[in-house]
């Protein structure tokens, strides 16, 4: 898939435009599948399940920078 296509696909989650899904991509989230996976590990650790898609990206950008 390519990054159009990706961001395309992300977009079709509600609240998520094209900066998010943007965001998203950067960070290998690819499809509503990863996001979905996301939000299932996001359950798994206690997290809210309605986690808005801001505070995944930004959950997860820190994930991805700090060791």
């Amino acid at each position: 898939m390519t990054k159009e296509e990706s961001i395309k696909q992300l977009m079709t989650i509600s609240s998520i435009g094209k900066s998010i899904a943007n965001d998203l991509w950067n960070i290998g989230i690819r499809s509503t599948d990863d996001f979905l996976e996301s939000l299932r590990h996001t359950a798994l650790k206690g997290r809210a399940i309605s986690e808005s898609p801001d505070s995944i990206f930004l959950r997860e950008m820190n994930l991805k920078i700090l060791p």
